[in-house]
């Protein structure tokens, strides 16, 4: 069968499915965040497939709310500052040049998920239930992954096989693996039975694994930050959280130590030739010279950006006007397609404006998840009070990562963040409802007083 068939086919089952109920296409979305088709079926690539069948599923999605009712409102900070990226990701193109359109449509395909998300999932169950989804698609990217190694698939680097699973990118892989650890901790010390947690023990060791044979170092340094924060997060007694904290390191350095020759050596290798790189030359640096052009192209065009996917053309005429011999050199190199950072990316590309709503989406996203996590925690739901401060990881990870990758593309983020509107919409409901049941036995527990006063006399 013909990618092209695929497409095809996928996108008529995505309508129907969304037009009898959008939360079965939910599974399709997360599996797309987890495989790249391009990959495998190359032809795809004149076709756009993630902004086909997303824009089926918005039109069925439409089409589902106008016959049966929206149910629940979304009404959030965070989804009105992805509108508001969508509208200017759009603006930007108009006004742009440099822009190109293939890389417009896809970071509007890629935002997506994040209204399907926000307006779809209403129970308690649904969101526990895209948790375990991430997790287990997780764990299969994983498996495939392990293959791979196992039978010499990936990329040579330096004489290094770098495995990226389903991903392209073996930094995307590793990372989203990185990212998916959090959730995991969640459900590992939740209520789940024992059989349960030792399948949530036994994802996590797939996904260490996953992260060692990618050798990504924006992967290992976010797991660091994840496992250094979470007991801060997850813990509120202190010696608790330093003594989780010094545990986990013991566990990292042990393992490490133990671990075979060549694997130890490429991690190493990998960790500290971050900070040896200086020329976009050489293939693991870009990070001084990019970073460089991306800040004098937001300063030239502060408002609108150069648009998404004109980054690489105008690092070229800034680095040709430039006095600066390494920017210079480096006006061809392939490394100049990206700036390795986030902020300066989404800077030189959308403007300050479109800087500042990304920012705003983060900064709302973390408060958020941490407001929701306090009233689960009084309401006494545990396990959702941890997929909350899960999130916090998540978002700071996410922000982390991005000081050194392009995270405004990343898939996972935008089907993690909508997750904060559906959470907190859930706090409240269960909110309301303790103070119904409270106010209820309060009515129960407290007996009418009665009556002390003298008869009033009405005259005959």
């Amino acid at each position: 069968m013909s990618g092209l068939t695929i497409l095809i086919l996928g996108t008529i089952g995505s309508f129907i499915l969304t037009v009898i109920n959008p939360f079965l296409v939910l599974p399709i979305f997360i599996f797309a965040h987890f495989v790249e088709p391009i990959q495998f079926f190359p032809e795809l690539r004149n076709y756009n497939p993630g902004l086909t069948v997303g824009l089926a599923v918005l039109v069925a999605l439409i089409i589902h709310f106008a016959v049966k009712g929206v149910g629940v409102s979304a009404q959030s900070k965070q989804l009105t500052l992805v509108l508001l990226l969508i509208i200017w990701v759009l603006l930007s193109y108009a006004f742009n040049s440099h822009n190109l359109l293939y890389v417009s449509t896809y970071q509007i395909q890629t935002m997506i998920p994040f209204i399907l998300f926000a307006y779809v999932i209403k129970s308690r169950e649904q969101v526990i239930a895209v948790f375990w989804m991430l997790l287990g698609f997780g764990v299969i990217a994983s498996l495939y992954g392990i293959y791979c190694a196992l039978n010499n698939i990936g990329i040579s680097d330096r004489g290094m096989l770098r495995i990226g699973g389903f991903f392209e990118n073996p930094n995307d892989f590793g990372l989203t693996m990185a990212l998916l650890i959090p959730f995991s901790i969640s459900f590992l010390f939740s209520s789940y039975g024992k059989v349960t947690k030792g399948l949530v023990i036994l994802s996590i060791c797939l996904f260490l694994l996953s992260i060692m044979y990618s050798y990504s170092r924006n992967a290992f340094f976010s797991l660091m930050l994840i496992l250094s924060m979470f007991p801060f997060v997850y813990f509120k007694k202190m010696h608790l959280k330093l003594l989780t904290v010094g545990g986990t390191i013991f566990v990292l350095l042990f393992a490490f130590y133990f671990m075979p020759a060549g694997p130890k050596y490429r991690i190493y290798y990998r960790a500290t030739g971050v900070l040896e790189a200086e020329s976009a030359q050489d293939v693991d640096s870009g990070r001084t010279e990019t970073n460089k052009a991306g800040i004098r192209i937001m300063s030239q065009n502060p408002i609108f950006g150069v648009g998404l996917g004109g980054f690489r053309s105008a690092y070229t005429d800034v680095a040709l006007s430039s006095n600066d011999i390494n920017l210079v050199g480096t006006a061809r190199s392939p490394q100049a397609a990206g700036a390795h950072n986030v902020l300066v990316q989404i800077g030189a590309q959308l403007g300050i404006v479109g800087l500042i709503l990304y920012l705003l989406l983060v900064y709302f996203s973390y408060m958020e998840a941490r407001r929701t996590a306090l009233l689960f925690h009084t309401s006494g739901d545990k396990l959702l009070a941890l997929l909350s401060s899960s999130i916090q990881v998540f978002v700071v990870a996410s922000l982390f990562t991005g000081m050194f990758t392009q995270m405004f593309g990343a898939k996972i983020f935008w089907v993690v963040i909508p997750l904060v509107i559906v959470l907190k919409r859930l706090a409240l409901q269960q909110q309301e409802e303790f103070a119904k049941v409270a106010e209820e036995e309060k009515a129960v527990l407290l007996p009418s007083r009665p009556f002390r006063g003298r008869p009033r006399c009405h005259p005959a």
